[in-house]
């Protein structure tokens, strides 16, 4: 096999290829869902990694100290004196600017189309716009961003526009993504190279560890020039922050530039060129150590002088020329040039081979949290299956006994109280008789007149008008009472049932909807009429009491008579007693049997139905786990080899 850094190149993305067209196929066999969508993000990332190798566009990131000069240096490329704000003594640009050659000069600020503290949202705007940016997607893409879109306002550019789009709050309704400045002077690097001005990195304003698109933005960029000045020199703070950035970046090439600064007019020249090479040795040093190099190239340069003789065209040309000669911009820009001209195929190769394999790399990291949940969702779906088993459990718990038990008692109290409002009935009617009743009757006329008194209580054959009107009107009576004590009861077994599937809420929408469609209620209908009794039943069948003699003594006493009435109230009495606890064990326990028949069958219905269907889900969770453990070990098989590809390339 090959060992030339293009077959080595060729190797590497070979194994990547690999690995997108894996991706590919599974998400294509998972089905349409989050674990899908989430699949179909990481392949989307690593295909926009993969057309950094294609970026029309070159980015090159000025940063460093603030007030070193990044502003100046970044105006001197690309020959526009407002490209980006300068100024003596105040943090100026506030939040990154890319300068870009165009035919027409302005300022596009992009910012997402929604509110949203989503870094991954903000995140994947970000990429779309930098990618449109660099010409590898068209602008019509940016509307689908990471679902929220991405918006872009525009103005003239001028120095008083340029500072309120960098200097000020936000000109836009969110914090911009990044600022785009238009010119259309020639670029010092080509015209296919941008310039990006960044805040400084001790900024207390523009805090780099508290914006995430700083390092967002290093991640995209090709190439770093590093500013610093004899004024500003890199300090621990900063390099702390540089150590940060350079970690999460793909570490890109990096220039240090060294702005000589003339401030002290009394101090001996060859004292302050000595100063000025000192800072620069110990920021090669730190900065080389930070991107893993034994050292990286370093250029003074004094970018006042070069400022003023670039724009400040009142100068004599005489002087003009003299400070460009001093300010050694000139071998600054045609050192860099040359480099760039001589390793920007092999720079971008590196660079996007780098952020594939991270992107690739982050991919893994995705793919294993993807199945990790998963997985928390195959045990929650076990566990939900064992609440689903206990369902039948609590409603088989439902106490119904106590409120059988309630209305029975309700149906005894009611008919005991008609019982002695009966009775009172009975002593009335006694006292008449005692009056009707001639002591000289003899025994058969006093028994037809017993059996008459009798028949006015009981009725004829049985037909007692007094005993079906008390008995309609406690049934009425109960009934709402009996209903209202019997929701109760199953609403709250309803309501534990609930309770349990409280985690699968759907499901447990359609559980109870089989209860609340059918509420129990009794109604008149269920309740049979009173037995019919006729006044021998009463005597030889139901109670065995005696009423009355067959031949009854003529001169029987007034006591013998009272007893007779008393014994047929009493019967009356025992009767509806007897009659209310049949009833309630006979009508209600036979009803609330059926009834919690029917609610189990209903339920063990829904619950096997909800089962299959968990049953289902789980094979299809184990497929998509199978799926995506496959395609997580080929990543991890990809990323070493393409790996140590690349360590071999370096």
């Amino acid at each position: 096999m090959t060992t030339t850094p293009d077959g080595l190149f060729q190797s590497a993305m070979a194994d990547i290829d690999l690995i997108i067209n894996s991706c590919n196929t599974r998400a294509d066999s998972l089905p349409n869902g989050q674990p899908k969508l989430k699949l179909l993000r990481v392949l989307g990332k690593m295909n926009r990694a993969k057309q950094e190798f294609y970026a029309e566009v070159f980015f090159v990131a000025c940063f460093g100290m603030l007030k070193s000069g990044k502003s100046t240096l970044v105006n001197l490329l690309c020959g526009h004196p407002n490209a980006s704000p300068t100024g003596q003594g105040i943090d100026t640009t506030l939040r990154p600017c890319l300068i870009l050659k165009r035919d027409h000069e302005g300022i596009a600020i992009y910012y997402p189309a929604a509110d949203t503290d989503d870094s991954s949202q903000l995140k994947e705007c970000f990429d779309m716009v930098v990618s449109h940016l660099k010409g590898l997607t068209p602008e019509s893409d940016l509307t689908n961003a990471a679902g929220i879109g991405v918006l872009k306002k525009q103005c003239e550019l001028s120095p008083k526009d340029i500072h309120k789009a960098l200097c000020g709050p936000p000109i836009t309704p969110r914090e911009p993504l990044i600022t785009v400045v238009s010119v259309s002077t020639p670029m010092a690097f080509g015209d296919d190279v941008a310039l990006l001005d960044l805040p400084g990195l001790d900024s207390t304003i523009s805090d780099w560890t508290r914006h995430g698109w700083y390092h967002w933005i290093l991640q995209r960029c090709d190439f770093l020039l590093l500013a610093q000045s004899t004024l500003a020199p890199l300090n621990l703070p900063a390099e702390q922050v540089l150590k940060e950035i350079l970690e999460k970046s793909k570490q890109p090439p990096v220039w240090l530039i060294h702005n000589t600064i003339e401030a002290k007019h009394w101090v001996d020249p060859v004292v302050t060129r000595d100063l000025a090479t000192t800072q620069k040795q110990d920021a090669r040093k730190h900065v080389a150590a930070r991107v893993g190099r034994t050292s990286i190239p370093a250029t003074d340069c004094n970018l006042g002088k070069a400022f003023d003789a670039t724009f400040e065209t009142g100068f004599p040309q005489e002087l003009r020329d003299q400070l460009m000669s001093e300010s050694g911009f000139v071998d600054l820009k045609t050192a860099l040039r040359a480099d760039l001209g001589a390793n920007r195929g092999r720079i971008v190769k590196e660079n996007s081979m780098k952020e594939l394999l991270r992107v690739t790399k982050d991919g893994g990291e995705e793919i294993k949290a993807l199945i990790a949940d998963l997985h928390a969702q195959f045990q929650e779906n076990v566990a939900f299956t064992a609440k689903l088993d206990s369902s039948t459990g609590i409603l088989r718990g439902t106490d119904y006994r106590l409120a059988i038990a309630t209305v029975e008692g309700e149906l005894t109290d009611g008919f005991e109280a008609s019982g002695r409002a009966h009775q009172v009935a009975l002593a009335s009617q006694k006292n008449q008789l005692d009056h009707s009743l001639d002591m000289k009757l003899t025994g058969e006329e006093f028994n037809n007149r017993v059996q008459k008194h009798i028949e006015s209580i009981l009725g004829v054959n049985g037909n007692c008008p007094l005993i079906d009107g008390m008995w309609t009107a406690h049934i009425n009576v109960l009934l709402p009472s009996a209903n209202q004590k019997i929701s109760d009861v199953e609403t709250r077994g309803f309501d534990q049932i609930k309770e349990s599937l409280a985690t699968h809420p759907f499901v447990a929408q359609r559980v109870m909807r089989h209860f609340l469609s059918s509420k129990f209620k009794l109604d008149r209908t269920e309740f049979p009429p009173p037995p019919t009794v006729t006044p021998k039943q009463l005597k030889e069948k139901v109670f065995g009491i005696p009423l009355w003699k067959k031949e009854f003594d003529a001169n029987a006493t007034s006591h013998a008579r009272t007893s007779l009435n008393l014994d047929i109230t009493t019967a009356v009495t025992t009767y509806w007693q007897q009659a209310a606890v049949n009833l309630s064990q006979h009508v209600l326990t036979r009803k609330m049997d059926e009834r919690l028949t029917d609610l189990l069958k209903k339920l063990e219905e829904c619950v096997a139905e909800e089962k299959l269907t968990i049953q289902q889900n789980q094979q299809e969770l184990e497929a998509q786990m199978a799926t995506l453990r496959e395609l997580n070990t080929e990543v991890d098989r990809v990323l070493t080899h393409a790996g140590s590809l690349l360590h071999r390339i370096n």
